[in-house]
């Protein structure tokens, strides 16, 4: 018996589709992305018979009538995989390296080169898959993160079940909810595809699936029924984080934050009654409350949302509960047009008070799983790690919104110090003093910094919980793209407190850089230039601090 190979020895969803398997144990994570069962694996002993007596016989057997059948119901896979291969034989190897030249700053002979591969996508594509499939599957691999097994939520973690059941055929046709989750995720991996690759058909392609997406989100609107349903709410994050990637913003601001609010309000008390909706409610709130206490947008009086929404003895929900009376003062500041009194600023310092003290207790009620541990490198520096990526995204919050609020304490004491002294008639600054530690204070922010600086390298994958140093130089290839996407924001509101040392701002700024070059994320290149531009401005516009900087001038 003649030797047919190794066989394949993954699981049998895998073989199926014809992609390369894990191999994980119980299940591969293959099978739980593309929202199935692993069926497991086929036994390590397969007995074949191939000896050429036995094949011989079926050919001359075989008419010439049968096999043009066989080959015209062979399925669309065999077809794509014989015009790849004659598509490759007709290439020659000036037009290969000329079509392997990123689009970026296409010409008109690497246009021609591209054209010349029939079809336009046959260097890259498999003939086993589409590429919506595989686009499916690479935004999965890189923007979800599992669950943490003891808290039970990760990072969109509840996208690829509802995608899968989008990818129904009775849903798919019936429900414009289930059709907008759907091209909402091809449209983001084919750009994730395009960027990797530098491919300008891809780049169409996603551009025409993000068009179907915003369609069919606009005839899921128009019906409540439609709206309300986890799909469409998915849908609307999902695009979300396409206008990350492709950098499509009015500035900093997103034009679906107010899409995500509309469906929030309209969902109601409803969807936090249930895991999947309340961790949904909670990335909507997220991405609201950024633009309100990063950026400074104006809070209107209906968006502040019930306390009773959240779970204060959860440590996500209770610092969203702290940030929610933040903005609070930041609305009364900002719907201040004169000049206010001192008592008026001395219940915003109160308040802002009572959040700092909530914040020093937070890190107490903490399981002992989610607290950072100390490692040391070899060259004797010290760094944070975590158990789970979660847990470490939720400390870069912490810490943000912890160094924010020293800082805006600071531009309140002033405030309060320079209409003293006003009232006073006095210009002279050592008269009044403040009513807080200013010492206290900038010591809060540096350690917060500092702290945020040592997580750096266990969140880009540059070391291992232990400490030890990765092996891979590529970015790309060290850490997912969801690691750096949840810790754009609190970097850049690290660098925008202007309280980090030059080596702090200059390692903030590199690892922004880093996280828009490696997984084209352009929004962290923005990010990265505003900071760069608000370097040395003191009160930068667009945050809270501007408000108080005209309080100071008044």
């Amino acid at each position: 018996m003649v030797y047919g190979g190794k066989p394949s020895t993954g699981c049998h969803l895998c073989r199926k589709r014809k992609i390369k398997c894990d191999e994980g144990r119980p299940g591969c994570r293959n099978c739980s992305i593309y929202g199935r069962p692993c069926p497991g694996y086929r036994p390590s002993a397969v007995f074949r018979n191939e000896t050429g007596k036995v094949e011989q016989p079926l050919k001359k057997d075989a008419s010439p009538r049968d096999k043009s059948s066989a080959i015209s119901n062979s399925g669309d896979s065999s077809s794509a995989s014989a015009s790849t291969v004659s598509d490759f034989v007709s290439i020659s190897p000036s037009q290969m390296s000329q079509a392997l030249t990123p689009t970026v700053g296409f010409n008109g002979t690497s246009q021609q080169a591209l054209m010349a591969l029939k079809p336009s996508l046959s260097l890259y594509q498999m003939a086993d898959a589409t590429w919506e499939q595989r686009a499916s599957c690479f935004f999965f691999d890189q923007y979800i993160l599992d669950p943490d097994h003891e808290y039970g939520r990760g990072h969109m973690e509840y996208v690829p079940a509802l995608y899968a059941r989008s990818q129904e055929a009775s849903i798919f046709g019936a429900n414009p909810s289930a059709a907008c989750l759907r091209w909402a995720v091809d449209a983001t991996g084919l750009m994730m595809n395009a960027k990797q690759r530098h491919s300008l058909p891809l780049l169409t392609r996603a551009r025409q699936a993000y068009g179907k997406a915003l369609r069919n989100v606009r005839t899921a609107l128009a019906s409540t029924e439609q709206a309300i349903r986890d799909e469409t709410f998915a849908a609307v994050m999902v695009l979300s984080v396409y206008e990350d990637i492709t950098g499509e913003r009015n500035g900093l601001f997103s034009a679906h934050t107010a899409g995500l609010d509309f469906l929030m309000k309209l969902r109601g008390e409803r969807q936090t009654w249930n895991q999947c909706g309340r961790d949904m409610f909670n990335f909507g709130w997220t991405r609201k409350y950024i633009e309100i206490l990063v950026l400074g947008q104006n809070l209107k009086d209906e968006d502040v949302w019930a306390p009773e929404l959240f779970n204060e003895n959860d440590p996500i929900e209770s610092l969203m509960l702290i940030a929610t009376t933040m903005s609070r003062v930041f609305h009364s500041m900002q719907a201040s047009t004169g000049l206010p009194d001192p008592t008026t600023v001395e219940g915003w310092i109160t308040i802002s008070q009572e959040c700092d003290a909530k914040l020093c207790q937070w890190p107490l009620h903490l399981p002992p799983r989610w607290l950072p541990t100390t490692v040391y490198t070899t060259s004797g520096e010290s760094l944070l790690t975590y158990n789970h990526d979660l847990h470490a995204s939720i400390w870069y919050w912490y810490r943000a919104i912890r160094v924010m609020l020293q800082r805006f304490l600071l531009t309140l004491d002033q405030t309060y110090t320079s209409i003293r002294q006003k009232e006073a008639g006095s210009p002279d600054a050592q008269t009044i003093q403040g009513q807080m530690d200013k010492t206290r204070l900038i010591a809060i922010c540096q350690d917060m910094t500092t702290d945020t600086c040592r997580s750096i390298p266990f969140s880009l994958a540059e070391i291992d919980s232990l400490g030890r140093q990765a092996f891979s130089e590529n970015p790309s290839q060290r850490y997912r793209a969801a690691k750096g996407y949840v810790m754009m924001w609190p970097l850049w509101l690290m660098l925008s407190s202007g309280m980090p040392t030059p080596s702090q701002t200059q390692q903030l700024y590199s690892v922004l850089s880093q996280i828009g070059s490696a997984h084209g994320i352009k929004l962290a290149l923005m990010l990265a230039s505003e900071a760069e531009r608000q370097r040395d401005d003191r009160w930068p516009c667009g945050t809270p601090f501007a408000a108080a900087s005209k309080l100071i001038a008044i």
